[in-house]
């Protein structure tokens, strides 16, 4: 990757246009420096702590039944949602910079250091669950995870980390799944009991083109 430095990112700000203006003031001019400069604090600042994607960063509000949920997409792009006590949910998603056009680099780089203090808070000091998707899968009686299957694959495959004990979680992640997945990959919840598995939900298929 090649380097920039603070002094080429403060003399193209003021390169002054064609039409008088100065680079720094243009539309696309603002754009081009605040990502530079974005670029300029990631290659100068210490390694962060990295973030698997496709994993949910999830904590259970202090007073009531809702959450707040963190994933990280298939583009690492971060996606935050709001649930309240009914299930009902709001969710917003911040871009990459550059390659993924996002235009919020340091809100983004805020919604990152939130997941890991949830992680981090979920391991030293969890909320007792309310809600039953959140309860340990103890016994094989009646579970539900999430399988995927991609062109060339010969049979369905449970992923790895999906188990779930109710449906709507795991039809749930199917689609968080399949949204964050490529085109020639689809995801289906499934019910696991003593006598096998089954489908519970609608086939569905990544949206990413590869």
């Amino acid at each position: 990757m090649a380097l920039i430095t603070g002094l080429a990112i403060d003399e193209a700000n003021v390169q002054e246009m064609a039409d008088g203006g100065l680079f720094g003031e243009s539309f696309f001019g603002r754009q081009v420096i605040e990502a530079a400069r974005e670029l300029l604090q990631q290659q100068s600042g210490p390694e962060s702590d990295p973030l698997p994607i496709c994993e949910f960063f999830d904590r259970d509000d202090d007073m009531g039944q809702g959450k707040l949920r963190l994933i990280l997409d298939g583009d690492s792009d971060v996606c935050v949602a709001v649930i309240n006590h009914d299930g009902t949910m709001a969710d917003v998603e911040f871009c990459t910079p550059f390659s993924g056009g996002g235009r919020s680099p340091k809100v983004r780089e805020a919604l990152l250091n939130l997941a890991r203090a949830i992680r981090d808070e979920n391991e030293s000091n969890p909320i007792g669950s309310r809600e039953p998707h959140k309860r340990a899968v103890t016994s094989l009686d009646v579970a539900f995870a999430v399988a995927s299957k991609s062109d060339g694959d010969y049979s369905w495959q449970l992923l790895h980390n999906s188990l779930l004990s109710d449906e709507d979680s795991a039809n749930e992640y199917a689609t968080t799944l399949a949204n964050a997945g490529d085109s020639e990959t689809q995801y289906c919840a499934v019910k696991i009991e003593r006598g096998g598995v089954s489908q519970v939900g609608n086939v569905v298929w990544g949206i990413r083109e590869l």
